[in-house]
Protein backbone atom coordinates (compact mmCIF):
# COMPACT_ATOMS: atom_id res chain seq x y z
CA UNK A 1 0.00 0.00 0.00
CA UNK A 2 2.71 2.70 0.92
CA UNK A 3 4.31 1.83 -2.55
CA UNK A 4 1.28 2.39 -4.40
CA UNK A 5 0.93 5.94 -2.84
CA UNK A 6 4.38 6.72 -3.40
CA UNK A 7 4.10 5.83 -7.20
CA UNK A 8 0.60 7.85 -6.87
CA UNK A 9 2.14 11.40 -5.09
CA UNK A 10 4.20 12.60 -8.30
CA UNK A 11 1.27 12.41 -10.58
CA UNK A 12 -1.15 13.95 -7.35
CA UNK A 13 1.56 16.58 -6.97
CA UNK A 14 1.38 17.34 -11.30
CA UNK A 15 -2.21 17.60 -11.47
CA UNK A 16 -2.67 19.61 -8.27
CA UNK A 17 0.37 21.80 -10.20
CA UNK A 18 -1.65 22.02 -13.46
CA UNK A 19 -4.87 22.28 -11.88
CA UNK A 20 -3.37 25.60 -10.18
CA UNK A 21 -1.69 26.75 -13.03
CA UNK A 22 -4.96 26.34 -14.97
CA UNK A 23 -7.27 28.58 -12.44
CA UNK A 24 -4.62 31.34 -12.18
CA UNK A 25 -4.46 31.57 -16.26
CA UNK A 26 -8.75 31.84 -16.12
CA UNK A 27 -8.70 34.35 -12.88
CA UNK A 28 -5.66 36.33 -15.07
CA UNK A 29 -7.70 36.15 -17.97
CA UNK A 30 -10.63 37.56 -16.13
CA UNK A 31 -9.05 40.08 -14.28
CA UNK A 32 -7.41 41.16 -17.83
CA UNK A 33 -10.35 41.58 -20.03
CA UNK A 34 -12.01 43.56 -17.15
CA UNK A 35 -9.14 45.88 -17.10
CA UNK A 36 -8.65 46.32 -20.76
CA UNK A 37 -12.58 47.34 -21.95
CA UNK A 38 -10.97 51.10 -23.28
CA UNK A 39 -8.60 48.80 -25.29
CA UNK A 40 -11.74 46.50 -26.12
CA UNK A 41 -14.01 49.51 -27.18
CA UNK A 42 -10.76 50.74 -29.80
CA UNK A 43 -11.54 47.89 -32.47
CA UNK A 44 -8.20 48.36 -33.81
CA UNK A 45 -5.03 46.09 -33.83
CA UNK A 46 -3.90 45.48 -30.55
CA UNK A 47 -0.37 48.17 -30.89
CA UNK A 48 -3.02 50.97 -31.58
CA UNK A 49 -5.37 50.36 -28.81
CA UNK A 50 -2.82 50.04 -26.36
CA UNK A 51 -1.49 53.28 -27.36
CA UNK A 52 -4.48 54.65 -27.71
CA UNK A 53 -5.25 53.52 -23.77
CA UNK A 54 -1.87 55.04 -22.72
CA UNK A 55 -2.57 58.35 -24.74
CA UNK A 56 -6.02 58.51 -23.16
CA UNK A 57 -4.91 57.82 -19.81
CA UNK A 58 -2.38 60.95 -19.70
CA UNK A 59 -5.09 63.06 -21.54
CA UNK A 60 -7.65 62.64 -19.43
CA UNK A 61 -5.98 61.67 -16.03
CA UNK A 62 -6.51 58.36 -13.77
CA UNK A 63 -9.94 59.49 -12.50
CA UNK A 64 -11.65 59.91 -15.79
CA UNK A 65 -10.21 57.18 -17.60
CA UNK A 66 -11.02 54.48 -14.90
CA UNK A 67 -14.69 56.22 -15.19
CA UNK A 68 -14.97 55.88 -18.83
CA UNK A 69 -13.19 52.17 -18.21
CA UNK A 70 -15.77 51.08 -15.50
CA UNK A 71 -19.04 52.21 -18.19
CA UNK A 72 -16.94 50.85 -20.68
CA UNK A 73 -16.99 47.49 -18.97
CA UNK A 74 -20.81 47.69 -18.54
CA UNK A 75 -21.07 49.28 -21.89
CA UNK A 76 -19.16 45.84 -23.59
CA UNK A 77 -21.44 43.61 -21.78
CA UNK A 78 -24.68 45.54 -23.32
CA UNK A 79 -23.54 44.74 -26.61
CA UNK A 80 -22.66 41.49 -25.75
CA UNK A 81 -26.49 41.03 -24.73
CA UNK A 82 -27.87 42.16 -28.40
CA UNK A 83 -28.23 45.88 -27.37
CA UNK A 84 -27.21 48.57 -30.11
CA UNK A 85 -24.26 50.75 -29.61
CA UNK A 86 -26.07 53.79 -28.22
CA UNK A 87 -28.64 52.15 -26.09
CA UNK A 88 -25.90 50.01 -24.72
CA UNK A 89 -23.63 52.86 -23.80
CA UNK A 90 -27.17 54.91 -22.00
CA UNK A 91 -27.27 51.72 -19.87
CA UNK A 92 -24.17 52.00 -19.09
CA UNK A 93 -24.20 55.66 -18.38
CA UNK A 94 -27.33 55.50 -16.38
CA UNK A 95 -26.28 52.24 -13.85
CA UNK A 96 -23.14 54.42 -13.46
CA UNK A 97 -24.55 57.30 -12.55
CA UNK A 98 -27.28 55.41 -10.51
CA UNK A 99 -24.59 53.67 -8.79
CA UNK A 100 -22.89 57.73 -7.89
CA UNK A 101 -26.05 59.22 -7.53
CA UNK A 102 -25.47 61.71 -10.11
CA UNK A 103 -27.43 63.10 -13.04
CA UNK A 104 -27.52 60.95 -15.88
CA UNK A 105 -26.62 64.08 -18.50
CA UNK A 106 -23.91 65.66 -16.30
CA UNK A 107 -22.43 61.65 -16.53
CA UNK A 108 -23.29 61.47 -20.53
CA UNK A 109 -21.93 64.50 -21.40
CA UNK A 110 -18.36 64.16 -19.29
CA UNK A 111 -18.54 60.65 -21.17
CA UNK A 112 -18.52 62.10 -24.43
CA UNK A 113 -15.98 64.95 -23.75
CA UNK A 114 -13.83 61.54 -22.78
CA UNK A 115 -14.86 59.67 -25.77
CA UNK A 116 -13.74 62.38 -28.18
CA UNK A 117 -10.44 62.48 -26.60
CA UNK A 118 -10.25 58.64 -26.93
CA UNK A 119 -11.45 58.66 -30.93
CA UNK A 120 -8.69 61.91 -31.07
CA UNK A 121 -6.03 58.93 -29.72
CA UNK A 122 -6.73 56.50 -31.53
CA UNK A 123 -6.57 58.46 -34.83
CA UNK A 124 -3.34 59.49 -33.49
CA UNK A 125 -1.49 56.36 -32.79
CA UNK A 126 -3.41 54.78 -35.87
CA UNK A 127 -1.05 57.55 -38.58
Amino acid sequence: MNMKAGVHRPLLRAICAWTAAAVTTSLLGVVNAAADSVEDMCKQTDEICACTARKLKSEVGNDKYDLYETIGVAYMANLNKGMNMGDAWDAAVRAESNKRGTGFAELLMQTNAIGQAHRKAMKSCSG
